[in-house]
Order: C-alpha cells, then structure tokens, then sequence
C-alpha cells in the first residue's frame, strides 16, 4: 500500500509528488519514500511521467506509483472536461 501527494498545475504539469505512506518492503520497495525517487515526477506531464528511473527489484512498487500518477492525470482531464 502506497498513499502519495501529488499537486499539479490545471495545464496538468506535476508541481511536486511526496510519499506519504507506504508498507512496502524494507530495503527495496520502501525506496519510493526517498526524495531521490519520488521527484522524479516533478515537472512532468501526461506525456512524459512514466520516463523515469524505476526502483530496481520493485517493479510492482513503480508501477503502482505510474498508476497513481496517471490517474492525477484522468482528474485533470475530468475537471476540464475532456473525459
């Protein structure tokens, strides 16, 4: 279980992404709460956010973190509506 805090301009830019929680596993998944991993994503929009340095050994742990991200993404896309 990962929970993240993602702020995002209305265009649909990544201002900044934090992890909150996670129960990840120790040393390998549970990297996703370093600073090094998840700004990442700052920055980056719908076109490029699923471009970065995944967290090796954590597969799961990185695409579950893509997943949260792109559904920042279909909010946006919603609240302007073109969902």
């Amino acid at each position: 279980y990962i929970q993240i805090k993602v702020s995002a301009t209305p265009e649909g830019q990544i201002i900044s992404c934090k992890t909150m929680y996670q129960s990840e596993s120790e040393g390998i998944g549970s990297v996703c709460e370093e600073a090094d991993f998840y700004t990442q994503f700052n920055g980056r929009d719908v076109n490029n956010y699923k471009d970065i340095d995944a967290i090796s050994g954590a597969t799961l742990t990185t695409n579950g973190y893509k997943t949260a991200i792109s559904k920042v993404f279909d909010m946006i896309a919603m609240l302007k509506g073109e969902a």
